[in-house]
């Protein structure tokens, strides 16, 4: 269990609406849920903000921790005077900021509603006036544009994969603070006609065209009444855990309660789902929400900010945040992405994604009281962009990738090169690329060009086939260094044995597949069925299903092979029977039992390579 001074930490990555949740309910989330909250809404974004961001990004390391200061006084001082005025910040969206003051400790009342808003305007006009004398950071102004709105805000609770889950702040009043601060300039604030209903007696506001009011000042205040610290006991850290990014969680984990921001290559994935909105009914959200939870997670990525309004859902995520790094992330991030494209398609959902590589500013905003684990720079902006561009494109390119992420990625990732197109903030054409597949990583899968060196192992290998050929099976182990050429020299293994008429039968360990019963004797048993270049999954299974047919004794067992082939085919009377051992027995039957007939039907002498044998899973070190 951790300290008191680790649990204040955690409770500064969370709302009070969260924490006053978990008081209440201590036990983690089991099921996905939603709750109405009545209350005023601000909304603030913070202009000259992005510029500022690149501008320091260009100064590497130094601009980092320039960007970490000026982020930490800005959002520190702005959740101060929400606190302050009684607010409870909900939300941190890259340059922006939303807060609530909820009424329902005190009643649905249009007085409490009016108290709520007053409170949400007198905060507005102090955040103004405290904070447009704000220096200049590089030479960069900084101000605010805000929106003000109130009535119910909605907050779903979705996802649950390993236990993470996602809440999500929308409602009418959402949509009338997004309308109302696009009437904004710089250091000004817009109210909602709604808002204005409320509070017209106590401010002096202009009114717009639009119906909406551009707040002046305060003739008659209230008195601010300031956000009481909540401090839950310490057996609700698992519950708070669930809403807490893993970043946040494994660094107070391992007792690190500080520290510093840092420039951090990371893949950004944003994605935009035009059919999800602040009316999808919850079950639909829930979903949406665990398909591109799996997705995500099953290539070790991060949700790092999730939103909805009007327009549909956007989620922002990243793969090479810790606790999860890796030197393939861009390969990551672009089969990623492709997967959540599967998983939504068969939802008969629609998404535009958009992937980046690079340098990112990476670290908590905010102050001790409330803070946020976030991502900023070029790589996070350009991704939205691209996301931008795909939904342009509309079902013909849902994804696309920077050029960073294509040459990071290509070795394993088929991409389709595109015209470069023209994004805001770029002077020159961006050039972009639509990922297509995974690549088959097999080696030996494509011929390889004359190789150089490895003069004594190629010729032990060659003894080792010529052995093959007199019936003297062996066993070879190649071993070394990530980068030192295993994989060139297997596939050279594999020319050869062609040559001299041996069968190769290649597979291969995987790090995202490490947990997938065989995933390593895949692509050996679709060789052996003779769809191994085939890439329909439709047209695979059709054709494997169709040789299975053919053999009684083969199809009473084949949803066996399920497992292996992903087959989807369900259990026969025989099949049916079989649980746990035995069911996991009589597939290593049948499967050795394949491997046996084809070894024999074939005039080829068996060669079998599995590569990146580190990654196997249990049932193929089994078989």
């Amino acid at each position: 269990m951790m300290s008191a001074a680790s649990l204040e930490i955690l409770l500064s990555y969370v709302p009070d609406i969260i924490t006053k949740r978990v008081i209440q309910e201590p036990d983690p989330l089991s099921e996905p849920t939603a709750e109405a909250i009545p209350a005023a809404v601000f909304f603030a974004d913070i202009s000259g903000f992005t510029a500022l961001t690149e501008r320091l990004a260009r100064k590497g390391a130094v601009g980092a921790e320039e960007l970490s200061d000026t982020l930490n006084r800005y959002f520190g001082q702005l959740v101060d005077i929400v606190r302050f005025h009684g607010g409870d910040v909900v939300k941190f969206a890259g340059d922006a900021l939303t807060a609530i003051w909820p009424t329902n400790e005190l009643g649905r009342s249009q007085a409490h509603f009016a108290e709520a808003t007053i409170r949400a305007t007198q905060c507005a006009l102090d955040a103004q006036r405290k904070l447009k004398d704000f220096p200049t950071v590089d030479g960069q102004q900084l101000s605010l544009k805000i929106g003000l709105g109130v009535g119910d805000v909605i907050v779903p609770y979705l996802g649950g994969e390993f236990g993470r889950w996602e809440y999500l702040i929308t409602g009418e009043p959402l949509l009338q603070v997004n309308t109302a601060e696009g009437y904004a300039a710089p250091g000004q604030i817009i109210a909602a006609p709604q808002v204005w209903a409320l509070i017209e007696e106590r401010f002096r506001g202009e009114h717009l065209p639009s119906a909406h009011v551009r707040i002046e000042g305060v003739s008659r205040p209230i008195r601010p009444s300031a956000a009481q610290p909540l401090m839950p006991s310490l057996e609700t850290e698992s519950a708070l855990k669930n809403f807490i990014p893993g970043a946040i969680s494994s660094r107070l984990d391992a007792g690190q309660a500080g520290w510093l921001a840092e420039l951090r290559t990371i893949t950004v994935v944003f994605a935009f789902l035009p059919d999800i909105n602040h009316q999808t009914p919850l079950e639909e959200a829930q979903e949406v929400m665990l398909a591109l939870q799996k997705a995500l997670y099953r290539y070790e990525g991060s949700v790092n900010k999730i939103s909805v309004d009007n327009k549909g859902a956007m989620l922002v995520a990243a793969l090479g945040l810790p606790p999860f790094s890796h030197e393939d992330d861009a390969a990551r991030g672009a089969l990623a992405a492709l997967a959540m494209l599967r998983q939504l398609k068969k939802l008969n959902r629609q998404a535009a994604i958009g992937v980046t590589t690079g340098q990112t500013f990476c670290g908590s905003m905010g102050n001790a009281r409330r803070r946020e684990y976030t991502m900023l720079g070029d790589v996070v902006n350009l991704s939205a962009r691209l996301m931008q561009a795909a939904f342009s494109y509309g079902d013909a390119l849902p994804v696309l990738c920077d050029e960073a992420t294509y040459t990071a990625a290509q070795s394993r990732v088929e991409f389709n090169k595109l015209p470069p197109i023209l994004v805001k903030g770029k002077e020159k054409p961006v050039m972009i690329y639509a990922p297509v597949k995974e690549k088959n990583q097999l080696i030996g899968s494509s011929a390889i060009e004359g190789m150089v060196g490895r003069r004594n192992e190629r010729i032990a290998i060659l003894e080792h086939l010529r052995e093959l050929l007199d019936d003297e099976g062996s066993t070879t182990i190649i071993e070394g260094e990530a980068g030192i050429g295993k994989s060139q020299l297997i596939a050279d293994l594999a020319k050869q044995a062609r040559e001299v008429n041996i069968l190769p039968l290649i597979g291969a360990g995987d790090a995202v597949e490490h947990a997938t019963p065989y995933f390593a004797w895949r692509w050996i048993f679709r060789t052996l069925f003779d769809v191994a270049d085939l890439g329909s999954t439709a047209v695979v299974q059709s054709k494997i299903v169709k040789q299975l047919a053919a053999d009684n004794y083969l199809w009473q067992r084949a949803p066996l092979l399920n497992v292996v082939l992903q087959l989807g085919l369900p259990d026969t009377e025989l099949t049916a029977q079989m649980e746990g051992e035995v069911r996991a027995n009589n597939t290593r039957e049948l499967l050795v039992k394949l491997l046996k007939d084809a070894v024999a039907e074939n005039e080829s002498e068996p060669l079998l390579i599995v590569e990146d044998v580190h990654w196997l899973d249990t049932a193929s070190w089994a078989l």
